[in-house]
This record gives structure tokens, C-alpha cells and sequence, in this order.
């Protein structure tokens, strides 16, 4: 826990995995994304059992749980599937509440923990707010107690959750929103030297969207159910998710606010962004035929909407296919490989295979730098999250909101002793900017390293009279920024 200021990313699975102790277990931390994936499908089970029979609840529940994208974004220790078991739980408590006369103290805080452990799991469920704030505004049929309630939820949550990032921004700590902060300003007001613009970013995004649907749903291009078919499904979909937002239904509403926030993302918009939001939003189409109150309408839409889910099931175990054979082949060939994400992930094998071996060997030296170097040292490494627990070193990442000469004095002020240089790559650090193109120019050059086989990771000491006569050379003066820092601080 003493490590909580260096944590990047929304701290309650971090927490959840710390204080059960978790966090020492690989099989019992998969365990945990497992059963959050599974309460998740218990959840979608009980919302449509509300509407229709024991079969046809079971059956579009089991074609949801066999997506390849759920088995894909549940392979690692990530937040995904707490989020979603979260996301569903919170729709069903506070619909349920919004139809009563009155709310109880424990419904209340419970919303109110609920919507809490939420936004700081994953920083885009801050879109459940203002759809459940819709909901309240605009249905006037809620009761006047309910509605005064889950108002009162929702400000504290608010309060909470700004309080927290107060304490949480102190000197040294570095949260998401700030991780961010420099790609979001660059694509909402352009910079003269970043070609990421928010034309360019809707543009990528969306995009982006409908391939990251298709590689969900269908896994691979080369299957006969992909991609038309799962663009089809997209299509009915959005339309059905956006009359039911009309409609006032919180669902709906969190799902198209999910999307919007989804689009001015400055990071390319793939399978796990919308892993959380994909069964609800493949749900839509059947809670609007649930919606008509026409018998024919009602069985006209349930006979389509299970033709689409025996289709759909039929594409999953296509791809399941094709997922059991790289698993075969790695068990066989490179049995090192057989449980690396980017081997499954890729839809192309030679690509996947050649990558997840890549991977493997990086982790592999990143391991075995606590042999050969002090406890005390400093590191600075892409990926640097995962760099730190496998080397057991404080590790740094490379800073993408200052000029390419103040990150590279940036090294030398915060005393990096030792570059881990690998091919790994982190969309946290732009090639825009030049920062590691400098960086790792540098150390290639300095240390000859280079891309290739016989150099995939290659861990040096840092010789910083070097890197600051480079940069002086450069017309960049270290000394310079050093007094401005200290002027700052």
C-alpha cells in the first residue's frame, strides 16, 4: 500500500487485489477476473429473466459469455470485468429503485458505494453519472423521496471523488486524469507539433470502432461470420440503444454517454475499451422488443433476435477454433508462449507468435535486472509498471507534457542510473513529441543498440555527463531547466 502514490490508474481494483491479499496469488488473481466475469453473466441472466422464460435467458446468456472478445479481455488481472460486473449491478439496483415510492437509507448508500467503487475503477464510468442525473431530471414518474435520495448519493459520490483527487495529486503521485491530460488538451486545441487534432481523433476512433467490433464478436476477418454480419449487429444495435434512450432508460443512456466519451479518447479505440459496454449493448435490441406491448411485434422480434444469436454462437466457436489451435501449437512448439495474451489477441498467427515471443524475452531479462543491479537504483523504461514488478526496481516512465530537451535533463535531475531499452512500446508515449525517438536514439547510439533479434532488450548504465554534453551540443542547456525546476518547486 505504501506504493499507492506512484499508481496511475483508478485505485479500487489495485485496492481489492491488496487488501484480499490477492495480489501475491497469478492464479488466484485470474480466479477473481473470472468470477467478476461470471457474476456479470449472472447479472445479464437475472435482467432478462424479467422479461422472458428460463430458455431463452439461458441461451443469450451463454451466446454472450462464449464472445471470444469476453475470453480474450478476461486473460489478464485487469479491471474490465469488475467494471462490468459493477456497470450492470448499478443499472439493475437503482432501475429498480427508481420504480419505488420510496428509498430506504440502505438503498441509498449502497447507490451512493456503489457509483463510488465505480468511478475509480475505470475513470469512464464517471458516464453513469449524468445518465442516471437524465433519468432523475427528465422522468417525472420517479417519486419525489426516490428522486431527492439518489440526488443525495450522487453529490456526496461527487464530492468524495474530487476530495480524493485533492489528496491524491500530491507531490509525486501521478493519477490517470493527468497521465492524459497533455494527449486530451492536444486533441481538443491541436498543437503546432502534434498532428493529433480532435478531426484527427474522431476520425481514427471511429474508425476504429467498427474494426475493434468485428475482432470482439468474430475474432479474424477469415471468418465466414465476420465482418459484415457483426457490422449488421452493430448497426441494429446503436439504433435500438439510441430509441431507448429516448425512452429514458438508464441503460441505454450510460451506454451512448460510454461511447461519447469513447470517441474523444485520445487513444485509438480498441476490443478492450468496449469490452465493458459490448453485451449490454448486444442486449439492446431485445429489451426493446421486451419494451412492445403487441404479442406479434414481441414474437416477431424474439424469433430475429435468436436467429442472430445462433449465428452469433456459430462465429464463437469458429473462432474458439481457432484460438484452441495457436494454444495446441504453442503447447507443442513454445510452450513459454502458451499463456501470453498477444499470442490470442493478433489476428494474424506468424504476427502473434513472433510478438508473444518478443514479449517473453523482454519480461524474461526484466526479471533478471535485480541480479545485476542495486536495490536503490533508478530506472527508466517504457512500460515501466510492468518493468517494476518484474525487476523489483523503482522504474519511471518517460514524461510526454514537456520538450524533448527538458525529458531528456528530466532523466538526469530524477537520478536515472540505469535504461532498460526494449521494443516494447506504450501509447503513453507519443512519437509525435520526439521524447523517445531522442531517448532511445541516444542510448542506440551510446551503447549500440538496435532493434533486432539478437537485441530485444538490453538494460544499460546511464552516463549522464554523456546525455548532457549530447544535449548541450544539442542547444538544449540542462543547467538552465535544472534552476527553472527548482524555481517551481
Amino acid at each position: 500500500m505504501n506504493t499507492w502514490p506512484m499508481q496511475n490508474f483508478p485505485v479500487a481494483f489495485p485496492v481489492l487485489l491488496t487488501i484480499t491479499g490477492i495480489s501475491e496469488s497469478l492464479f488466484l488473481g485470474h480466479l477473481l477476473v473470472s468470477l467478476f466475469l461470471l457474476l456479470s453473466l449472472v447479472m445479464m441472466f437475472y435482467l432478462l429473466r424479467q422479461n422472458f422464460d428460463l430458455g431463452i435467458s439461458f441461451f443469450v446468456t451463454l451466446s454472450l459469455g462464449l464472445l471470444p472478445g469476453m475470453f480474450l479481455n478476461s486473460m489478464g488481472i485487469l479491471s474490465e470485468n469488475l467494471y462490468l460486473f459493477l456497470s450492470v449491478l448499478i443499472i439493475t439496483v437503482i432501475s429498480r429503485a427508481v420504480s419505488r415510492d420510496t428509498l430506504s437509507l440502505t438503498t441509498q448508500v449502497s447507490i451512493g458505494f456503489l457509483l463510488l467503487i465505480f468511478i475509480n475503477t475505470r475513470t469512464i464510468g464517471i458516464a453513469m453519472i449524468p445518465a442516471v442525473i437524465i433519468v432523475l431530471i427528465f422522468n417525472r414518474s420517479i417519486a419525489a423521496p426516490v428522486r431527492r435520495g439518489i440526488s443525495i448519493a450522487i453529490t456526496a459520490v461527487l464530492l468524495l471523488w474530487f476530495g480524493w483527487r485533492q489528496v491524491y495529486s500530491i507531490e509525486g503521485a501521478i493519477n490517470y486524469i493527468e497521465l492524459i491530460k497533455p494527449s486530451l488538451l492536444k486533441s481538443f486545441f491541436g498543437h503546432e507539433t502534434s498532428q493529433a487534432g480532435l478531426k484527427h481523433i474522431l476520425l481514427i476512433n471511429i474508425t476504429n470502432l467498427p474494426y475493434a467490433w468485428s475482432h470482439y464478436i468474430n475474432l479474424s476477418v477469415h471468418n465466414p461470420f465476420s465482418p459484415i454480419f457483426a457490422l449488421v449487429m452493430l448497426c441494429v444495435a446503436q439504433i435500438c440503444v439510441v430509441v431507448r434512450a429516448v425512452t429514458l432508460k438508464l441503460d441505454a443512456l450510460y451506454i451512448c454517454l460510454y461511447f461519447l466519451i469513447l470517441v474523444f479518447w485520445p487513444f485509438p479505440i480498441n476490443d478492450r475499451f468496449i469490452h465493458p459496454v459490448v453485451v449490454l449493448l448486444l442486449l439492446q435490441p431485445l429489451l426493446l422488443v421486451a419494451q412492445s406491448k403487441k404479442p406479434a411485434i414481441r414474437k416477431l422480434g424474439l424469433v430475429a433476435y435468436s436467429t442472430s444469436m445462433v449465428l452469433l454462437l456459430a462465429g464463437s466457436i469458429v473462432a474458439h477454433k481457432s484460438l484452441f489451435d495457436r494454444k495446441l501449437w504453442a503447447r507443442q512448439n513454445a510452450p513459454q508462449l502458451e499463456y501470453y495474451w498477444d499470442l490470442y489477441h493478433r489476428t494474424d498467427a506468424p504476427d502473434a507468435f513472433m510478438n508473444a515471443k518478443i514479449i517473453d524475452q523482454v519480461f524474461r531479462q526484466a526479471q533478471s535486472i535485480n541480479k545485476v543491479i542495486p536495490e536503490s537504483s533508478i530506472l527508466s523504461s517504457i512500460k515501466p509498471v510492468f518493468i517494476a514488478l518484474l525487476s523489483d526496481r523503482t522504474t519511471i516512465p518517460l514524461k510526454t507534457d514537456i520538450s524533448i530537451g527538458q525529458q531528456m535533463c528530466n532523466l538526469e535531475l530524477k537520478q536515472v542510473d540505469y535504461v532498460f531499452y526494449s521494443q516494447l512500446v506504450s501509447q503513453y508515449t507519443k512519437e509525435e513529441l520526439g521524447a523517445e525517438n531522442l531517448y532511445r536514439n541516444f542510448i542506440k547510439q551510446r551503447y549500440e543498440v538496435y532493434e533486432d533479434q539478437k537485441h530485444i532488450a538490453t538494460l544499460v548504465e546511464l552516463d549522464k555527463d554523456a546525455l548532457t554534453k549530447e544535449l548541450n551540443d544539442s542547444g538544449y542547456d540542462c543547467e538552465i531547466y535544472k534552476l527553472f525546476q527548482a524555481g517551481q518547486g
